[in-house]
């Protein structure tokens, strides 16, 4: 009895509170006619495209060390404000000896400012380097799935075997004209016996200067790819320029990576005067090409830490 009583006093007050409600949009429907002629409401704003269907699937960011003259919370801030979803810092703005309490307080800047921190590079990695142990630990306490190096060729084999260990990936850089990775017939064997946790980061315009088409580097390596840094360059004219001002074939370049499954890092790298407003452009210039795509196959497997590469079992001994 008593409970069916209870029941009959909740369901009343469910009924009232529901009634008030109603009442209440009633009235603010009606409480307010629209005056005769006036314009009807504006809808709603159409919500923002995700950068994976805004870029085409590709993991646009900000390489953060382009911007030279900004510390790390200004640059930061930049990425926020462009609306850019992943960030590449480096060692000039994430030097190599933080402790880990404020390698902790960085990440929580980037979560805050709701930009994912996918990479971390270029590192150099000498011959003799005792940075290969730091720069993981780094790249660890970020929670960056990959390290752009530039590394010292008999460096490799230990990266390969710390990669191994973290589930890190390290994507080997190209450098410019007379640098040891400038061109594919220089990365290629440095990276052949090596696990494919150890692949390239293509710069766009040190290819370029180098007089390598970066499409090229992308049919050559296809997944050893593991990050790009996009700029561009006017070969002919021998410099710098906006993205997609150059010799850069940005539309076939990303289709190349398309067709591939790229799901690395793709940094914009824009240095010079003003670079608030060169990025804002090659964001424009990455959006435009992208809409020339068809759409991306949803989703792409998400570009994360891979595992050991494996060893294949022993054929079975006949008995």
């Amino acid at each position: 009895m008593i409970s069916a009583m209870r029941r009959i006093a909740i369901d009343r007050r469910t009924f009232l509170r529901r009634a008030a409600g109603a009442g209440c949009a009633a009235a603010a429907a009606f409480a307010f006619p629209a005056e005769p002629g006036a314009a009807p409401p504006a809808p709603p704003p159409a919500p923002r495209k995700s950068w994976f269907d805004l870029y085409g699937g590709f993991r646009v960011g900000l390489k953060l060390d382009s911007l030279r003259d900004l510390p790390l919370d200004k640059a930061i801030a930049m990425a926020q404000e462009l609306g850019i979803p992943f960030a590449e810092p480096g060692p000039r703005l994430i030097p190599l000896d933080l402790s880990e309490e404020r390698l902790a307080k960085i990440q929580e800047s980037f979560r805050v400012a709701q930009v994912r921190l996918d990479a971390y590079g270029v590192v150099p990695f000498p011959k003799g380097s005792a940075d290969v142990a730091r720069a993981f630990g780094v790249a660890k306490s970020l929670a960056a799935f990959t390290i752009a190096a530039d590394p010292d060729p008999e460096v490799l084999p230990e990266l390969d075997a710390r990669a191994g260990d973290l589930g890190i990936r390290v994507a080997v850089h190209n450098g410019g004209p007379g640098h040891r990775f400038a061109t594919p017939e220089a990365l290629e064997p440095a990276i052949r016996d090596l696990s494919d946790r150890i692949g390239i980061c293509i710069d766009t315009a040190n290819a370029l200067r180098a007089g390598v088409d970066p499409i090229e580097l992308v049919d050559l390596f296809e997944k050893r790819v593991l990050g790009v840094h996009l700029r561009d360059h006017d070969a002919k004219a021998g410099k710098p320029t906006p993205l997609g001002k150059g010799s850069l074939r940005l539309l076939a370049f990303m289709k190349a990576l398309r067709a591939i499954k790229f799901q690395g890092f793709f940094s914009i790298e824009e240095e010079g005067d003003d670079p608030l407003v060169r990025i804002r452009a090659a964001i424009e210039t990455i959006e435009k090409a992208a809409k020339e795509m068809p759409p991306p196959e949803l989703p792409f497997p998400r570009a994360g830490r891979l595992p050991r590469t494996p060893i294949a079992p022993e054929p079975k001994k006949k008995t």
